[in-house]
């Protein structure tokens, strides 16, 4: 067995000083080190000589444990607190005792009986104690029990080392044993049911389980009975409950016990309140605090009021967080005395001067664990190895046709003025000596006024060679500076002046940035800049010359250079329009209008195309944005095999506002577009978006962008789309959504077949007569109107009917009865866009109306849902002979003439043909944190291929440098809809052309099998990627609900 050294270093044989030295298991522990308050000198401290004879112990202490210390004097790096009562400010233990105590004799003498849970140590023997005191002073003869088991033991401990106790306890010990109680008894599990009065101390204290939870369920359904609650109850247990105010409590077994006695809280814990812990933390002064073992809230409150009395950073770790603190290291460093004289030697001995730093210069040496700083000479002289000294030399250009002397009396002059608190002096041979800082003129041979100042510092003199090196600069910087130029300014911050060369008199361009008006950040951007500006060298960008850095300016000198605007204004001046164009990226699509067309084609789109092609959103929403500049000079064949493609990746965008700048290019791009493009490709986004996209304002614009490009659609397709379109708007939760549902089938009722009219458009528009919302329901009684006014014309003359449904077969936009010239002018920005689902502040009013709309439609039937619309996943391959019929249908229907009567057989055939696929998946995103609104737009629809489509968000200038690059293929997602208005999804599938000539045909009955099967194989395999995507991980772009 190892033996334990015990040396004393301090307080052997005397009062003081006390230090003992341990020694155990190669390991040396120091308890205590304390100090002999009747000596001042080295005999106040313990003898550390039987440690080391000479030099620092710490090596040799293994560690230090400190039993009593000044409070004050502690200052530790962390203080770690326990927070229970963390919230909580305690009245005085007395205070407590005297209600315990009150409250205990006042339910007792009125019959009733007290449980007091509580932990068999500590607390316990306290309120024992109290009690026992209480009832021998006040000849009580009420029972009091207390648990079998631990408690009876602690007592029975209690009671053999009572001279372990407080002082207090003690002195009754002389007389008998305080834990010897005469009124309490143990308890028995008989008694619960015992009539009369009674006291039982019973475990455990927070009512969780044991024999304090049997007693509470039965005591608690009597009102004159009382449980007081000494301690804290953790969240969840039966105490916790009561405390909270619960009179009834649900048990495992389903049993409910009533609490109709009385439940008292009284703080006996031995936890510190929050005001303790203010106390230790105010007399402590710890540079660190962490909290533990509290609430979170409570904690976090706390942290809160540490951080603002004290100033000191607070922790609150969770289990298994980690803390990093800093702590300062302090190395202590000892100074030779030849190094302090020669210092005070070239200082003057003058005392310090805070305004103005000095430099000490010396060699650290270590030696024997202990670190001094001795002079350089010295500590050579030591290690026996010979000095070497480094110069460096910074050459500062100048033109001064006086001679050399001459010169060199003005600048010391000079010298001497700006460096009045140094020691200035020139020699013999024109060199000024500032400290040891030498300063040379030399002339050059060929022209004597061009001269150079040579100044030279050694390495340990870096600090004022660097200063004085500065000052000169600042008096003979090369550059007459002239006015800045107009207009920079705000743009920047830096200022553009015009300047010349001194001596040469080449035309240069000064940047100066004003240290002192800018912030840090803005100094440090500006000399990060200049640094940037020093290391490029390419023919396209600024070239550097020359810079200047004062503790005022930043100067930075280049070639000369103009503003853009500048540069153009004058040459608009100077020369004609048609030579003025600039091959600089994107801005070639804003100058590009000064070209002709043919240049336009040449420079121009080819760089359109290419940034369409760009991943990068902030890129794609300027082009969106200025799609209206530029589309008029793309060709159709450009614009449908290059820039559609890129275009529709943005409806699968996940950022909102690609999503709806692109709904918004679809107008500018309809007229260009191709039969697939348009009345396939399209319009299955768009029936994606008004059925599944979780931003209102995107689904109204959709609704609206529809209407606008209706007179673009292929006649059969447009009429199996707007009306079920349109009615599925008027379905959206989303106010503003159903008001452009109704105004666009009021701007396009040219389009509807009557009987459509009388059978879907009308009963859809009555149900909304009762919408919650007026802005609603005042577009719904004009457009039933203006469709009334069209049937009623009918009626009179029948013979109108034939005419008026030939113009739905019409590609030609015509005017309508109502919503001609103000359906995308109404004052939609007014209305109450918090009702959209996707905003937070989502109300009752749009449930209702969801509700009632949906309700009064749910019996409308619209093939819009039962249509198919193409697979969003479709693979890319098609079947070469599937492709071959498709283009034969689409060149027969072309060339085919329709006829009004065949159109309701047609629309019955394509029903038949089209079969239901899956449910489209939902690209979902993100909602909006701010709420859409919907602006109008000044165009009427009578010039639908040129309308400009509504926005919901700010245009045209937007945060675009929070928009992250566009994922070109996002993965797509099963999006849960809680509405009832999306219930219904528009299904897969596509709009074929259909042909008398198809029906009967058996080539092309068995080529639209075949077809069939393989579509529904590749859903099959769809569902299958899907459902393993959902196990794996999901690709940069989509969201996984």
């Amino acid at each position: 067995m190892p033996d334990i050294k015990i040396t004393p270093l301090g307080a052997g044989q005397d009062v003081g000083r006390s230090c003992l030295l341990l020694s155990m298991g190669g390991k040396n522990i120091m308890l205590d080190c304390g100090m002999h308050m009747g000596y001042n000198d080295e005999r106040r401290f313990p003898d550390f000589s039987y440690i080391v004879p000479d030099g620092p112990i710490t090596s040799h202490i293994d560690c230090v444990i400190i039993s009593h210390f000044h409070l004050d004097k502690c200052r530790p790096d962390l203080l770690i607190s326990e927070s229970t009562y963390a919230t909580t400010i305690r009245d005085s233990k007395r205070c407590r005792e005297r209600d315990f105590l009150k409250k205990v004799h006042e339910c007792v003498a009125k019959g009733g009986k007290v449980l007091i849970p509580v932990f068999a140590l500590g607390r316990a023997q306290e309120l024992c104690i109290l009690l026992e005191t209480y009832w021998d002073r006040m000849n009580l003869k009420y029972p009091i029990y207390f648990a079998l088991g631990l408690t009876e033991k602690a007592n029975t401990y209690y009671k053999m080392f009572i001279t372990w106790t407080n002082q207090k306890i003690r002195k009754t010990f002389v007389h008998r044993n305080m834990f010897d109680f005469k009124h309490i008894k143990p308890f028995d599990k008989a008694y619960i049911d015992s009539p009369g009065s009674m006291v039982v101390f019973a475990t455990p204290g927070m009512l969780h389980a044991g024999l304090s939870l049997q007693i509470f369920k039965k005591w608690a359904p009597n009102e004159n009975n009382m449980v007081i609650m000494p301690g804290y109850c953790v969240q969840g247990t039966v105490g916790n409950k009561i405390l909270g105010g619960a009179k009834k409590v649900e048990f495992e077994n389903r049993q409910v016990v009533e609490v109709k006695m009385s439940v008292e809280y009284m703080s006996f814990s031995a936890h510190a309140d929050a005001k303790g812990i203010m106390q230790l933390i105010q007399n402590c002064e710890p540079k660190n605090v962490m909290l533990v073992h509290g609430e979170a809230e409570k904690m976090q409150f706390l942290r809160t009021k540490i951080r603002e009395e004290f100033s000191i950073e607070t922790y609150m770790p969770a289990n298994g967080e980690t803390c990093i603190i800093s702590t300062p290291v302090k190395i202590p460093v000892d100074a030779s005395v030849s190094l302090l004289k020669a210092e005070t030697r070239i200082y003057n001995a003058q005392p310090p001067d805070p305004k103005r730093r000095r430099l000490i210069h010396g060699v650290l040496v270590m030696k024997d664990n202990r670190i001094m700083l001795q002079n350089l000479n010295e500590a050579l002289k030591e290690v026996g190895i010979n000095r070497h000294v480094m110069r460096f030399t910074s050459k500062v250009k100048m033109d001064d046709p006086s001679p050399k002397l001459r010169t060199g009396e003005t600048l010391l002059t000079l010298l001497r003025e700006k460096l009045s608190g140094w020691t200035v002096t020139m020699q013999e041979n024109c060199t000024i000596t500032i400290e040891t800082v030498e300063i040379k003129i030399e002339e050059d041979e060929k022209d004597p006024k061009h001269k150079t100042l040579l100044i030279t510092w050694t390495n340990q003199d870096e600090d004022i060679g660097a200063y004085i090196l500065n000052t000169l600069q600042n008096m003979y910087f090369p550059y007459d500076i002239g006015e800045p130029v107009a207009g920079f300014e705000y743009h920047s911050i830096w200022t553009l002046h015009k300047a010349k060369r001194k001596g040469t008199q080449e035309e240069v361009s000064i940047f100066v940035y004003d240290i002192r008006n800018g912030s840090e950040a803005k100094c440090e951007l500006a000399k990060g800049a200049l640094k940037r500006l020093k290391t490029l060298r390419h023919p396209s960008i600024l070239q550097y010359i020359d810079s200047l850095e004062t503790d005022k300016m930043l100067y930075v000198a280049t070639e000369f250079v103009e503003p853009l605007g500048t540069h153009i204004t004058k040459l608009s001046t100077d020369g004609p329009q048609k030579d003025l164009y600039l091959a600089w990226g994107i801005f070639q699509i804003t100058l590009g209008k000064l070209l002709d067309e043919a240049e336009y084609q040449k420079r121009i789109v080819p760089c359109v195309v290419k940034l369409f092609a760009s991943t990068d959103r902030v890129t794609r929403s300027r082009l969106l944005q200025q799609l209206e500049l530029f589309i008029a000079h793309l060709q159709p064949q450009v614009v449908n095999e290059q820039i559609f493609p890129q275009v529709a990746h943005g409806f699968l965008d996940t950022n909102a506002t690609i999503r709806e700048q692109t709904v918004k290019s679809i107008i500018h791009l309809a007229p260009r577009l191709n039969y697939n493009n348009l009345n396939v490709e399209v319009l299955r986004h768009f029936a994606r978006l008004q059925a599944r996209d979780d931003q209102g304002g995107i689904r109204t614009n959709t609704t609206v962008c529809l209407g606008k490009i209706a007179p673009h659609l292929h006649p059969q397709v447009r009429q199996r789309v707007l009306v079920s379109a349109f009615i599925r708007a008027m379905r959206d939760p989303f106010p503003p959504a159903r008001v452009a549902g109704v105004l666009a089938l009021a701007a396009t009722q040219q389009y509807f077949l009557l009987s459509e009219v009388a059978n879907r458009v009308l009963p859809a528009l009555c149900s909304l007569t009762v919408d919650p919302e007026k802005t609603v329901r005042d577009p719904v009684f004009k457009t039933i109107r203006g469709f009334l006014g069209k049937l009623e014309k009918v009626s009179e003359d029948p013979t109108l009917r034939e005419t008026m449904e030939h113009e739905s077969n019409d590609t030609s936009a015509s005017a309508s009865d109502y919503g001609n010239n103000d359906w995308d002018n109404e004052n939609w920005g007014e209305m109450d866009t918090s009702q959209d689902p996707s905003s937070p502040m989502a109300g009752a009013s749009a449930n209702n109306g969801q509700l009632n709309a949906s309700s009064a439609l749910a019996e409308v039937r619209d093939g819009w849902d039962n249509e198919e619309w193409g697979s969003l996943e479709e693979d890319p391959g098609e079947d070469e002979e599937e492709q071959a019929q498709q283009q034969q249908q689409q060149m027969q229907l072309r060339q085919s003439p329709i006829r009004p009567h065949q159109q309701q057989l047609q629309q019955h055939q394509l029903n038949e043909l089209a079969e239901p696929l899956a449910k489209l998946n939902s690209h979902n995103t993100s909602p909006s944190k701010q709420a859409t609104a919907i602006l109008s737009t000044n165009l009427r629809p009578k010039d639908l291929s040129t309308a400009k489509s509504i926005s919901t968000t700010p245009t045209p200038f937007m945060n675009c440098n929070n928009i992250s690059p566009i994922d070109k293929s996002p993965e797509h997602n099963n999006l849960t809809n809680n509405a009832n208005w999306n219930s219904d999804s528009w299904a897969d599938g596509e709009f074929e052309p259909i042909d008398e000539t198809s029906i009967g045909n058996p080539k092309l009955e068995e080529a639209r099998r075949k077809r069939e099967e393989r579509k529904l194989q590749r859903q099959r395999e769809l569902e299958a990627r899907r459902a393993q995507r959902v196990s794996g991980p999901m690709k940069l772009g989509a969201k996984k609900l």
